[in-house]
């Protein structure tokens, strides 16, 4: 079984909130009311007003604004990296990282391989808590199937252009076992 995610994306200067062609777009895939409502919880996770079997999750980078919606919990992030830079904050890594995730990038240090785990740890945030906390930094997130508090999370990360990268974090059900992102440039 697949878990769809509709992702849609667009320049960040088109208001991803009250957006009309956002809007409509996500009306052709999910029964939405009409004018729908953007709220937070106390944790700041995005959530649609009178739409509670509906979930979001919303990432910004550079000039680029990223809408996911889903019927399961979901959470993910986007980030452009520069290809050619390959100086990359071992601060970073030494205090966001778990031991294996250091340890592949020792092998591999690469702003990709640096970036997919980054926005799979990101992701896992926004799909649990909203709170960047230790024991998402103690948590592995390089293989596609983890458990975080005692739930099996499904990873799916992809290359939505050159040097752009997005991973989706959901919960794993029974007999779901794979993510299908479906990218729709707006």
């Amino acid at each position: 079984m697949i878990k769809k995610v509709v992702v849609y994306w667009f320049d960040k200067e088109n208001n991803i909130y009250n957006n009309p062609i956002l809007i409509d777009q996500i009306q052709k895939v999910f029964p939405l009311k009409k004018n729908f409502e953007i709220l937070y919880t106390e944790k700041g996770k995005p959530y649609l007003k009178d739409n509670p079997n509906i979930h979001i999750s919303i990432s910004h980078t550079d000039h680029l604004s990223f809408f996911a919606v889903s019927k399961k919990n979901i959470g993910i992030d986007v980030e452009v990296y520069d290809k050619k830079n390959i100086d990359i904050d071992q601060n970073i890594i030494e205090n966001y990282y778990s031991i294996a995730e250091k340890n592949c990038l020792k092998i591999k240090n690469t702003p990709k391989n640096f970036y997919n785990l980054w926005t799979r740890k990101e992701a896992l945030i926004k799909l649990t808590s909203g709170i960047l906390n230790e024991d998402i930094l103690k948590t592995n997130v390089i293989p596609h199937i983890i458990t975080y508090e005692n739930k099996k999370v499904l990873f799916k990360t992809i290359t939505v252009e050159k040097n752009i990268i997005l991973s989706a974090a959901m919960y794993k059900t029974f007999l779901k076992n794979k993510i299908q992102i479906i990218l729709q440039r707006l």
